[in-house]
C-alpha cells in the first residue's frame, strides 16, 4: 500500500507514548444525531409528541402555534438531511471514513465500472504474461 505517510516505528509510538500523547481515534456520530440509531428515532418521536402537544395545547393559553408547526416540519426534514450527511460519498469530518466497500455499496455505476476495469485490467495483464512466455513481442 502507498502511504502518505510512513507508519510509526514501535520506537516511536513507545516515545510518544511516553510523552503522555495517545494515539487519535476517529469520533463518531452520537448515537440520537446517527439516523441508523434507534435512539435517533426515539429522540424525533419525543420532539414530535412534545410539539403535537405544544400545537394542541397553544390556542388555549393563546399563543401562537407557529413555533410547534414548524418543529413538526422540521423532524423530517432533519431526517433527510443526516441521512444525506451521512451518506455523503466524501466524508470531510473527523469521523471515520468508510472503506472502499462501503462506498461502492450505494453506488451500483461505480461497482459496475470498477467490476469491468478489474476484468479489462486482468485481461491486459494475462495477455502481457501470455506474449511474455512465448517471447513474442
Amino acid at each position: 500500500m502507498n502511504h502518505l505517510q510512513t507508519p510509526q516505528t514501535a520506537e516511536q509510538k513507545e516515545a510518544l507514548h511516553n510523552l503522555g500523547l495517545k494515539p487519535y481515534e476517529p469520533h463518531t456520530y452520537p448515537n440520537f444525531a446517527d439516523p441508523d440509531k434507534t435512539e435517533y428515532h426515539l429522540t424525533s418521536a419525543a420532539i414530535l409528541g412534545l410539539s403535537f402537544l405544544g400545537r394542541w395545547y397553544a390556542p388555549k393559553i393563546n399563543v401562537t402555534r407557529l413555533p410547534f408547526t414548524i418543529s413538526i416540519l422540521m423532524v423530517p426534514a432533519f431526517y433527510f438531511l443526516s441521512i444525506h450527511q451521512k451518506e455523503k460519498r466524501f466524508v470531510y469530518t473527523s469521523a471515520e471514513r468508510r472503506s472502499f466497500e462501503q462506498n461502492l455499496e450505494f453506488y451500483p455505476v461505480t461497482r459496475r465500472a470498477f467490476n469491468r476495469a478489474i476484468a479489462l485490467r486482468n485481461q491486459e495483464v494475462s495477455e502481457l504474461k501470455s506474449k511474455t512466455a512465448t517471447g513474442a513481442e
